[in-house]
């Protein structure tokens, strides 16, 4: 098969040729999705701190009392990435929520050793990257409300952050009271659903989802209240950091299938092309037994995500 890789960038958006290959080089075959439900009662106290648009007004919310609708006066319309126009836009019928931006907010923890994106470090490395790495890169995105009404229809996201070292996406659901807003995360006919609106009025826990870059993913509306949520993109590290264990606890986790192609008889390895490839991903990619037990075979085909042409709109901001 012809390779594509003149096109991908173009019709998959920036990050989609680093991601395969970085898939290719992890030591196992990941699974397309995982997520948990962590108690954060034990943690020291996080803020978010959020300015408004001309970045005069900054104020600041404990994530366990958070005043959504003084948040909400501090969003803009959310928009996603349209692949067609090669525009970034606003349309409620594709996508209906509210943001703010990585630049105008962060959150603040009372403990100069424990950051809140530590918390979600053991998954993902774990669980999600399968111990390829001591730890991830999480780079904050947004934050995004979804009122009554709020969705988001399928699509894919992408990288424009250094998207060579691209991996996937984390969302992680804020306490605020909603039902509705399911995400659904999709791969080769598998469907994995979070509904962060079952413990949603809990203060104590925070609830996440992460998924492998090329997995198509929805929200469906929400049906009363806010459904609250943080989003980063996941990229593998420069170098190895040592992270220090999180006082979180893990009290629940979901572990999807493995991400693999269901259409192919023999394990696909993901290589795009000679020239792009470096001899030690390939090396390293074969080298793990699950690779080639069995037989295997070496290409350039699609086999790894979806049809290119299917999706007219990324993001990664759910």
């Amino acid at each position: 098969m012809a390779g594509r890789t003149g096109t991908d960038e173009s019709i998959r958006g920036p990050g989609y040729v680093g991601l395969r290959q970085n898939i290719a080089a992890l030591n196992e075959r990941p699974p397309f999705t995982v997520g948990a439900t962590l108690d954060i009662s034990a943690c020291a106290g996080f803020v978010l701190q959020i300015s408004d648009e001309e970045k005069t007004v900054q104020k600041e919310f404990d994530l366990m009392t958070m005043d959504i609708t003084q948040i909400q006066s501090m969003c803009v319309p959310s928009a996603f990435n349209d692949l067609i126009r090669k525009e970034w836009r606003v349309d409620p019928s594709v996508r209906l929520a509210m943001e703010c931006p990585a630049e105008r907010m962060k959150i603040l923890s009372r403990d100069s050793e424990h950051s809140f994106e530590s918390i979600f470090q053991d998954v993902l490395r774990d669980d999600l990257l399968m111990s390829t790495y001591s730890n991830i890169e999480m780079l904050p995105n947004k934050l995004n409300i979804y009122s009554k009404g709020g969705h988001f229809t399928a699509h894919k996201d992408s990288s424009r952050v250094d998207p060579d070292r691209y991996l996937g996406t984390l969302i992680v659901a804020l306490h605020s009271a909603h039902t509705g807003g399911e995400l659904y995360v999709r791969n080769e006919g598998q469907e994995t659903v979070y509904d962060f609106s079952q413990r949603s009025a809990d203060s104590n826990i925070v609830q996440f989802a992460a998924f492998i870059g090329d997995c198509e993913h929805e929200v469906k509306p929400v049906t009363s209240g806010h459904r609250v949520v943080l989003t980063y993109t996941l990229l593998r590290p420069t170098e190895d950091v040592l992270v220090l264990p999180s006082p979180a606890i893990l009290i629940f986790k979901t572990v999807s299938k493995p991400y693999i192609s269901a259409s192919a008889a023999v394990p696909v390895i993901p290589v795009i092309e000679p020239v792009v490839v470096k001899t030690e991903v390939v090396s390293h990619s074969i080298s793990a037994p699950v690779y080639h037990s069995g037989g295997g075979l070496f290409g350039d085909g699609d086999d790894f995500g979806y049809d290119y042409g299917d999706y007219d709109h990324d993001c990664n901001e759910d």
